[in-house]
């Protein structure tokens, strides 16, 4: 089963960065390479005290209701933090040499996601109810033009399947596209977005796409699948944070800036699964 692409809108302001060469991070891998131990606790607590959070509930399996009503009325909700944070220590390691570039005062931005569902638990347990199948989750780190952006309004607030975005038709393009599900796991098989023709409007018109990142969320269970950009997420419950990424190291001037774009973002998730339900008689 595919589930539908899912968006979350912060609000219609958005500006492109100007710069960002280093922003290939994500909280499961390793964070840049002039962090210190000091340094990674930070992140972990502004993570944990986010400066901004957004949330929107969905019901990701509400074509089963006829057949597996409980899993059907299950709702989710989806949590994006935004925590931006100094890191006045770096400064001596935030040289060209290190950086390729200078940065004299270090700020990071750190953006976030979790997903939580109303049974609690783990994922297997309590999110899909028993089911053993691969939960392939592709986040991708992108920033559109503000024409794109400006194209969720208030009145489409509540929409959950970013169609007011990238448009039914580039939806299906994206539907029929995606081979990040397979009997094993989750390969992380994507097109580049910006080649789909049905999606030149949106993700091919000015958008940066910095990095795409596919992960198992059920790896208890499929140990052979495969994720790009760091490998298998550990298994997640519900209210962990799931995935992440960073912006590089911004100098303080631009932080506020950075900082102000990232909250601005539409952000993406997909999620692909085929729940195998189990039904319970006598």
């Amino acid at each position: 089963m595919k589930l539908p692409i899912v968006g979350l809108l912060f609000s219609r302001a958005s500006l492109p960065f100007s710069y960002w060469n280093d922003r290939a991070q994500t909280f499961r891998a390793s964070p840049p390479n002039v962090f210190d131990n000091q340094s990674i606790e930070i992140l972990q607590q502004a993570i944990a005290e986010p400066n901004t959070t957004r949330q929107i509930s969905f019901r990701p399996f509400e074509i089963f209701l006829g057949n597996a009503p409980q899993l059907g009325q299950d709702e989710w909700t989806w949590r994006v933090n935004i925590s931006e944070f100094s890191l006045p220590h770096l400064a001596q390691n935030t040289t060209e040499a290190n950086l390729g570039r200078n940065v004299t005062d270090p700020h990071y931005i750190a953006t976030s996601y979790s997903l939580s569902w109303s049974r609690g638990g783990n994922l297997s347990s309590g999110g899909l109810r028993g089911s053993d199948s691969p939960f392939c989750v592709t986040s991708l780190d992108v920033e559109f033009s503000p024409n794109v952006t400006n194209l969720w309004t208030e009145e489409n607030g509540n929409s959950t399947d970013c169609e007011p975005v990238l448009g039914e038709a580039c939806l299906e393009a994206l539907y029929v596209s995606d081979r990040t599900l397979n009997r094993d796991g989750c390969d992380g098989s994507m097109p580049s977005w910006k080649t789909v023709p049905e999606c030149n409007a949106t993700f091919g018109y000015g958008a940066v796409i910095h990095g795409a990142r596919t992960s198992d969320l059920n790896p208890n269970v499929t140990r052979n699948s495969t994720s790009m950009g760091g490998g298998d997420t550990p298994p997640v419950t519900s209210g962990s944070e799931i995935l992440g990424f960073g912006s590089g190291l911004v100098d303080g001037a631009d932080a506020r800036e950075a900082y102000l774009n990232a909250s601005n973002r539409v952000q993406i998730l997909i999620f692909n699964t085929f729940p195998r339900i189990h039904v319970d008689i006598g």
